[in-house]
């Protein structure tokens, strides 16, 4: 806890793509939230997603914060090498 109060980035937080930035997108995507992320909304940013990118997969992972390859490494490397398996040669 102590860390985390004291914690203090060494540079800005990442900015939020635009719409159309995230239109530009045409590669197939997948996207992998977790649910107890305080960083967003998992929710919403998964919405967005759909509306907006060529999204061939998105979930949003139940009790995981959100450090998804450090507490389920397990199932992020199932979910990467399932993702390459179906959208090898479509790109």
């Amino acid at each position: 806890m102590l860390s985390a109060r004291a914690f203090r980035p060494y540079r800005s937080p990442a900015r939020r793509f635009t719409d159309d930035e995230l239109r530009r997108v045409t590669v197939p995507t997948q996207l992998v939230l977790a649910a107890r992320t305080t960083l967003m909304r998992p929710g919403r940013a998964l919405a967005r997603a759909r509306r907006l990118l060529p999204l061939r997969h998105g979930e949003i992972v139940p009790g995981i914060g959100h450090a998804i390859p450090l507490e389920a490494p397990e199932l992020v490397t199932d979910r990467v090498l399932g993702f390459v398996d179906r959208t090898a040669g479509q790109v």
